[in-house]
């Protein structure tokens, strides 16, 4: 590896595409991307707002010990990792320091142009700042504030930004930063006009105030991440009364609000679609610190609509706290003939969140009673009520006890402090009794169960469950597991997979459907004739990509995958069929050279080589033998290309 003898020190905010522009305008460098695979060994022809590999320059430019933070100033990389994670950031940081091309990265998103991106597509200029730095430096550069996207404001002068020439619409400069401006002037030599930026304009106006937001946050060493920041954002929210008392967050009213501040005409020049922050996913994911980098200006404009600046608003400290709606326990258990009565056993509950209210599920681990209580809030004013979900496996004993002895359900009813309603669900003497000649399980077997189960939340969860299907199993057993399974899916499920034993000795019967042979040769040859057609159809297509066996797959029938996927062992004719079928990469390779060569051409390349090539990350790899049959295939198609321009007489 050789070493640099220079590499230019950037300019105040210049942009990090400049400084690498202006090294390889000094080196008076032909080809753009020879110059960026010379210092950062990647084979690619654009550079983005963020680098990628910045060690391999740094390893090169020994005698510049702070080469690679001073490379890092002349970026957005702050402003991005105030709004990303700790994790996002150093997957962030791990992709500059040492990423290689031809991968999406996190990075490469948030310096992109894209919804989720924060860099302009085009390079604008300032023309006042254009004739400030030729005086000052000689020279012209691009100032990494001005490519922010959506914000056409120079942060310096209040006038409009251009990327194009008002005399002859000429663009300034290519987005891929390989022909930037080096004077104050177009490509034609015209002299480039200022636009004003008047103070009647709102929009202009805001647009100046949020790059002057901006550059705070991204100048400002702000020791805070995506987490504390949706931390501030909430306890500001719960003080201006955006915070239901259960913790709900009123997204729907902060969203309308939001729109009604600023008006979604405004909003709608800033990427900040209605549609798109009302849709269900992005309110879900409002507040969640791992998804707050893809709505950066949504959060900046919050902060300002809150308090007015982001600068207040970093600096203000909020205290907001949400009171426990059912205390801090422990809790009592409601069963009068539990053993623990009236100590408070129960050390913790299941808390559920529904719109106006908030409900708590209490289970006792000595009796497995189990009740919940739900809280309404009106005005600051709680109403509370109370559910019972099962009275647990003691109070069954004891009622089972109580009806051998020859009680009365009334009777039972005042002894155990329980309704007669409840008695007489259990009690066998009542109008629909037990047929246990009809029944595949009996309460005394459920009892004993119960019983046995332990002090965890999954077993109290068994009790509920078990005692919602023994109701049902008792009316005469005539339902079938799909009519179980429709009824309560939820606890069906549960129950087949925690509790299988129970599950399969009390559930009804599988039905059973008859069993017809299957002609596999058959399905063996039908499957395989329509790989074929699908085979041709797609290499018809000329796809980017290279055709694997799953390619074709893919495009089966639903129908047909699954016989694939169930019987694949017995298909010989199929596998014959994805193997002839499927492209090898040296066929792939030489199907698409024709696209690479094209490519070539447009960015520049006169002399294309094999070397050339590897611009195609599959080329690089390739081997000898392989080397050889795409050189000569290359050599005839440059040679087809040369004798069609000469017929044509061009």
């Amino acid at each position: 590896m050789v070493n640099l003898g220079f590499f230019p020190t950037p300019y105040p905010n210049e942009d990090f595409r400049s400084v690498v522009y202006r090294y390889h305008y000094y080196e008076h460098g032909t080809v753009y991307s020879k110059t960026i695979q010379q210092l950062f060994g990647l084979n690619t022809f654009k550079i983005r707002h963020l680098p990628r590999n910045i060690d391999y320059l740094h390893r090169r430019v020994p005698r510049q010990a702070k080469l690679t933070d001073n490379l890092l100033k002349t970026t957005l990389l702050r402003l991005f990792q105030l709004f990303s994670t700790k994790g996002q950031s150093k997957e962030v940081m791990d992709d500059i320091l040492y990423g290689d091309e031809g991968k999406t990265s996190l990075a490469g998103v948030l310096s992109g142009s894209s919804e989720k991106g924060m860099i302009s597509e085009s390079i604008k200029y300032c023309p006042k700042c254009l004739n400030d730095d030729y005086k000052t430096y000689g020279e012209c550069f691009v100032h990494k504030y001005h490519q922010i996207q959506y914000l056409d404001v120079c942060y310096n002068h209040n006038v409009y930004l251009i990327s194009t020439c008002s005399k002859c619409d000429e663009i300034l400069a290519r987005p891929i930063g390989d022909n930037l401006l080096c004077k104050p002037e177009c490509p034609h030599g015209h002299q480039l006009a200022e636009v004003d930026l008047h103070q009647t304009a709102a929009l202009g106006q805001l647009k100046y105030e949020l790059i002057r937001d901006i550059i705070y946050l991204n100048e400002n060493y702000l020791d805070i991440c995506a987490v504390e920041i949706s931390q501030k954002l909430l306890a500001c929210l719960g003080e201006r009364g955006y915070i239901h008392p259960s913790g709900i967050v009123y997204k729907t009213q902060l969203l309308h609000d939001f729109f009604e501040f600023y008006s979604e005409e405004i909003l709608t020049n800033f990427g900040q679609k209605k549609s798109q922050l009302y849709a269900r996913r992005t309110i879900k994911r409002l507040f969640n610190p791992e998804y707050m980098y893809s709505q950066i200006y949504f959060y900046i404009l919050l902060m300002r609509f809150l308090e007015g600046s982001v600068e207040k608003f970093l600096s203000t400290n909020y205290s907001f706290a949400i009171e426990l709606p059912f205390g801090s326990g422990p809790w009592g258990c409601r069963n009068l003939s539990c053993s623990s009565y009236p100590e408070q056993t129960i050390k913790s509950y299941k808390m559920i969140q529904r719109g106006g209210y908030i409900s708590g599920e209490f289970g006792c681990i000595h009796c497995g009673y189990t009740y919940i209580r739900k809280k309404r809030f009106k005005n600051k004013e709680q109403d509370e009520t109370l559910f019972i979900v099962t009275l647990g496996f003691k109070l069954h004993d004891q009622i089972q006890e109580l009806i051998k002895d020859g009680l009365k359900i009334n009777e039972i009813s005042k002894q155990l402090h329980i309704s007669g309603r409840t008695v007489a669900k259990y009690f066998l003497g009542r109008p629909k009794r037990i047929k246990k000649d009809k029944a595949d399980i009996c309460v005394d077997e459920i009892l004993e169960g119960l019983k046995e189960v332990s002090a965890t939340g999954d077993e109290l969860k068994l009790i509920r469950f078990r005692d919602i299907f023994r109701h049902l199993l008792h009316e005469g057993n005539t339902l079938s597991r799909a009519d179980l399974k429709k009824l309560h899916p939820v606890q069906y499920n549960w129950l087949s997979k925690h509790d299988k034993v129970w599950f399969d000795k009390n559930m009804p019967s599988v039905r059973k459907g008859g069993n017809r042979e299957l002609n596999l040769d058959l399905i063996d040859l039908e499957i395989s004739n329509k790989i074929k057609s699908i085979s041709k159809q797609i290499f018809h297509e000329n796809p980017a990509k290279q055709i694997k066996p799953y390619t074709i797959l893919a495009r089966l029938s639903k129908k047909d995958i699954g016989r694939y996927e169930l019987y694949k062992s017995s298909l010989p004719l199929c596998h014959k069929a994805l193997d002839e079928c499927a492209e090898q990469r040296i066929d792939y390779l030489i199907r698409v050279l024709p696209e690479v060569v094209e490519f070539l051409k447009e960015n520049r390349y006169r002399n294309i080589t094999f070397d050339s090539l590897k611009i195609r990350k599959g080329y690089k790899s390739c081997t000898e033998e392989e080397r050889l049959k795409i050189e000569a295939v290359l050599r005839q198609y440059i040679e087809k290309i040369e004798t069609e321009i000469k017929e044509a007489g061009l």
